[in-house]
């Protein structure tokens, strides 16, 4: 994480931090765009790469796509931060596929993050987060008992990823998904 030494600009991050953590994204981006804005305590790189990056997220929970893609595209040239990028479609997609929005095939949400997915894969195939997104493009497909999709996709990993870090977990699940064993 980046330094901020500034006693405010830490209380700064500090709250917005906070707001984050505890599910305010709203008052968490608000809190991110004042520091951004803030003309008396301008940041540094790193910190601005840190509260921007932190601005994508809270603004990324809102589900406010047209306002993501721009922040992120621009997030990664600004900053020099392509190992970055990876890490912020693997986060998006797994949030947008998560219990903890409720999403399920079909939804928006679900089609969205399996989309990020797809676009990690195809971006930057050769990352640990495109070695996992792949394997959980197959693994959520059979999660929600899309099996002839579920094994599509594990197939691909196998294909794709032949001595993935998902290797095991691929092969295991690629034979429940088979034998359509619903998973738990």
């Amino acid at each position: 994480m980046a330094s901020f030494g500034d006693e405010r600009l830490r209380l700064g991050v500090l709250l917005a931090d906070l707001f984050y953590v505890n599910e305010d994204p709203k008052s968490a981006e608000t809190a991110y765009r004042a520091l951004l804005a803030d003309r008396e305590r301008p940041l540094n790189t790193p910190q601005k790469a840190y509260v921007t990056f932190a601005l994508i997220r809270s603004v990324d929970l809102q589900f406010k796509d047209k306002e993501v893609a721009p922040l992120a595209e621009t997030f990664v040239p600004a900053f020099g931060m392509t190992p970055t990028m990876p890490r912020f479609l693997l986060w998006r997609a797994n949030l947008r596929t998560s219990n903890l929005t409720r999403s399920r095939p079909g939804m928006p949400e679900w089609k969205s993050g399996m989309a990020d997915y797809t676009e990690l894969v195809r971006r930057f195939p050769k990352t640990e987060e495109a070695d996992y997104a792949c394997y959980y493009i197959g693994w959520s497909l059979y999660a929600a008992g899309e099996f002839d999709a579920g094994i599509k996709g594990l197939e691909a990993y196998r294909r794709l990823y032949p001595d993935g870090i998902w290797k095991e977990p691929a092969e295991y699940n690629l034979v429940a998904c088979r034998k359509r064993i619903p998973l738990q």
